[in-house]
């Protein structure tokens, strides 16, 4: 990951508004306040795109809130003209270790009574200051923001970062350090526009996803999945499991950023696909690719059409890296469970089921 494009100032731990009289000088000298640092990535609006750097972004836990971290995202997006959404513009939710947060839901009906406050409510009049959520932050601790045209992902880099520790700060100091939150650092991605460049993938993962593919390829092949015996359900016996439908995973926004950069399928498999598409064959994302290109342009001829070929390329590789790494997080394919002769009489002596399946 590149550094940050600006420095983190050393007041991590800044005294409290506790103040005294030192000569003609104010001087705080009591408490800390103690900044927690959130790293914002996978960002994405539908309006610009994926946005190929992430944010650090750092609160002071006893002054901000986690309305405050989502009003900051939406700032950045609107100062970098990414998005025209505000904070207030749409429903949303934020889940963090566990919990998941709900804004809107309470003015839809034109009242904001405090009675209608629920426990997961997160708005201005409710922003969740940190140091008093019941779930305390901690550090690694990861979460997902889900809004109608914008969506990125949490990480608790520090939930209370320790540098310095200031006895004495003259309070127009200290004022001026409280003003610098929230404080917004980008962080660039390092991946190239070059298709040919593996930038974003470490020569461990590509061992890793070879083998995945391997145990892939002898799981489809296998009778893995089963199928009803007759119409009268009389049994079940084994069967192929049925591949998985395309674009899932924004697998048509990975090829069509791919073809409308210029690039053909052979390089686009050999240097991304391959390694994105874990779960498909060469042959069948061939067939899927040509299909596209020939059939059903207009499903992927939007991708990357406000975009620059390497901007195309970069996306292109941060979607492939994000696909690729769910799959090796996740298990090994099973066999599908033996539905039970007890659940089949049930469903074949359910009225509403007969109703529909003879008429």
């Amino acid at each position: 990951m590149a550094s940050p494009t600006s420095v983190m100032p050393n007041i991590a731990n800044l005294s409290q508004t506790s103040e005294k009289k030192t000569g003609g000088a104010e001087v705080v000298t009591e408490g800390k306040v103690e900044i927690c640092r959130f790293l914002i990535k996978d960002i994405n609006s539908d309006e610009a795109g994926h946005l190929l750097s992430s944010l650090y972004i750092d609160l002071i836990r006893s002054q901000h809130g986690l309305y405050d971290l989502v009003s900051t995202v939406f700032d950045v997006l609107n100062d970098k003209g990414l998005s025209s959404d505000s904070v207030y513009s749409h429903l949303w939710s934020l889940k963090l270790a566990g919990f998941t947060y709900q804004y809107g839901w309470r003015f839809c009906g034109g009242k904001t009574t405090q009675n209608s406050v629920k426990p997961n409510t997160l708005d201005e009049a409710e922003p969740r200051i940190i140091s008093t959520l019941a779930i305390p932050l901690a550090d690694g601790q990861k979460g997902r923001f889900i809004g109608s045209n914008i969506q990125f992902s949490i990480v608790v880099k520090s939930a209370a970062l320790e540098e310095i520790d200031p006895t004495t700060t003259a309070q127009n100091e200290m004022e001026r350090m409280r003003s610098l939150y929230p404080r917004v650092t980008e962080v660039p991605n390092e991946i190239s526009a070059d298709i040919f460049q593996q930038d974003w993938i470490t020569a461990a993962e590509m061992g890793l996803c070879e083998n995945l593919r391997s145990h892939f390829e002898i799981f489809t092949r296998g009778k893995n999945s089963w199928k009803p015996i007759g119409r009268d359900l009389i049994g079940y016996e084994p069967c192929k499991t049925k591949h998985p439908e395309w674009n899932l995973g924004r697998e048509n926004e990975i090829i069509g950023l791919l073809m409308n950069a210029g690039y053909k399928f052979k390089k686009s498999w050999n240097n991304i696909l391959k390694f994105a598409f874990i779960n498909r064959s060469e042959g069948a994302t061939s067939y899927h690719w040509h299909r596209l290109r020939n059939e059903d342009y207009f499903e992927i001829e939007h991708y990357g059409r406000n975009l620059s070929n390497e901007r195309k390329i970069i996306t292109a590789k941060v979607l492939a890296q994000k696909r690729m790494r769910s799959f090796l997080g996740s298990d090994l394919p099973k066999r599908d469970p033996h539905p039970s002769d007890k659940r089949s009489a049930k469903r074949w002596f359910d009225p509403w089921y007969n109703k529909w399946r003879f008429n």
